[in-house]
């Protein structure tokens, strides 16, 4: 458990604090890229954690420092082999399940399989891309690697066996990221998990169009799926990272407020946003201009 802390004297503070942990983050992840390009790594690197675990910041900087040692990197977003949402709605319905972004049946693996065949071969792939508010695979991408070409595979389906198996015979580094630590701010505390809800709330909502009311009804399965088919399989990736952020409670404050009360008292959610209402009191609120152009958190407030 971290303490940080949950009320500033003034915003010259507030804007103090952002600087001195963001300075203390980046040390962190700069230390950890360095871990996972150290000697002879392999040409494909698989990045996986569970929702909201800031896996989008260490694939940038990822990508970022191998442009610098003259690698061109190709990184591949797993989601974007999701099958369309109606799809999955459908065969969620005709099993009797709930609608399931997370499981391994949830991505055509087919697809991807002969994705990266033809990636390491050297071939010209044409690569799906799948729009979150519309919730199909809307578009296309072609790349054409070299041989000397990294791929970056990256997704919370990075971790699954189903995954791996699509690489046997081939080398990979895989890398695991996630929130490892709660945070206690005064008496009050954060669990991992809460913290990662928090971010995907806020950021459902500015980025995919989703109301609090889908994110509540999805949390369940997220979790569900998280402790069936990827943190089993956490011990086994080469490298992990812990992406907790000490000021990270008081910078969703302003947007969790109006989205955690938007939760009607009619829907089976309400007393537990309301809980989570009651935590934010008594933490001041950081305005999110105080970030620094190149912070994780853009990755979940834009």
């Amino acid at each position: 458990m971290r303490k940080a802390i949950s009320t500033f004297s003034s915003e010259a503070a507030k804007k103090d604090y952002v600087q001195k942990v963001e300075e203390r983050f980046e040390h962190e992840l700069d230390e950890k890229v360095a871990e996972i390009l150290f000697g002879d790594f392999p040409r494909i690197l698989l990045l996986s954690g569970p929702s909201c675990a800031g896996k989008t910041t260490m694939a940038n900087k990822l990508v970022s420092e191998l442009a610098e040692r003259g690698k061109h990197v190709q990184v591949i977003s797993l989601d974007d082999f999701f099958f369309d949402r109606n799809e999955l709605a459908e065969i969620a319905k005709l099993n009797g399940l709930t609608l399931d972004f997370d499981s391994p049946a949830a991505i055509d693996q087919k697809a991807l399989a002969k994705s990266i065949s033809e990636m390491l071969a050297g071939t010209r792939v044409t690569l799906p891309v799948f729009d979150f508010k519309e919730g199909k695979r809307t578009a296309c991408r072609i790349i054409e690697p070299d041989n000397q070409a990294v791929f970056l595979l990256e997704g919370i389906q990075a971790v699954y066996p189903e995954v791996k198996s699509l690489l046997a015979g081939h080398p990979f580094r895989s890398i695991f990221v996630s929130v490892e630590t709660g945070l206690m701010l005064g008496e009050t505390v954060f669990a991992p998990e809460e913290i990662r809800f928090f971010r995907r709330l806020v950021r459902d909502f500015r980025f995919r169009g989703a109301i609090p009311e889908f994110t509540f009804f999805l949390w369940d399965s997220v979790r569900k799926n998280e402790l069936v088919n990827i943190l089993p399989y956490a011990p086994a990736c080469d490298i992990t990272f812990n992406t907790v952020i000490d000021y990270e409670i008081g910078m969703l404050k302003p947007h969790l407020l109006p989205l955690l009360s938007a939760i009607p008292e009619s829907n089976s959610h309400f007393h537990a946003a309301r809980q989570m209402l009651l935590s934010l009191d008594g933490i001041d609120a950081i305005d999110e201009k105080y970030l620094p152009t190149h912070a994780m958190y853009h990755e979940f407030l834009g």
